[in-house]
């Protein structure tokens, strides 16, 4: 026996059954409702926070080589070898942060803001190799700051 209207229930030797119509056309609408509503990723892409986490690193890395510099903690060599690792770790990841392609503007906004932190950091780096331990620490401290900022937003 079949239904005479969409959504009715019948029975028959094998069983119960129902006109499923109604159920398939809204599954197949919320489905078409997700694809075109074009769902924005929440965090940025893996390569871009990679390269971010290690300019932040090596940021934290170098303030730490600052502040011991400063206080007399470090030898005059010591210190310079860990601007100078440092100087190259910073960047390194700021040319993975910048050949990195971005696909969203959430990518776009999180890469030019993890640059704007990484310059900084390279600027304070600079500015310890060329004795200016005070300069360097205000602008790495600045740059954890901004870097810190990367991660809450």
């Amino acid at each position: 026996m079949l239904p005479t209207r969409p959504g009715r229930c019948w029975r028959s030797p094998v069983g119960s059954r129902c006109d499923r119509g109604r159920s398939r056309l809204a599954a197949g609408a919320l489905v078409l409702a997700v694809a075109l509503s074009g769902c924005a990723p929440t965090a940025p892409s893996p390569a871009l926070t990679s390269a971010a986490d290690d300019a932040r690193s090596a940021t934290q890395t170098a303030l730490l080589g600052v502040r011991q510099d400063e206080k007399s903690l470090l030898f005059p060599t010591t210190a310079a070898v860990v601007s100078q690792d440092m100087g190259e770790e910073l960047t390194d990841a700021a040319s993975s942060l910048a050949l990195e392609t971005t696909n969203t503007p959430l990518d776009a906004h999180y890469r030019d803001r993890a640059l704007e932190a990484t310059r900084l950091a390279i600027s304070g780096v600079h500015a310890a190799e060329q004795g200016h331990p005070e300069l360097a620490a205000t602008r790495l401290r600045r740059a954890v700051i901004l870097f810190d900022a990367l991660g809450a937003e």
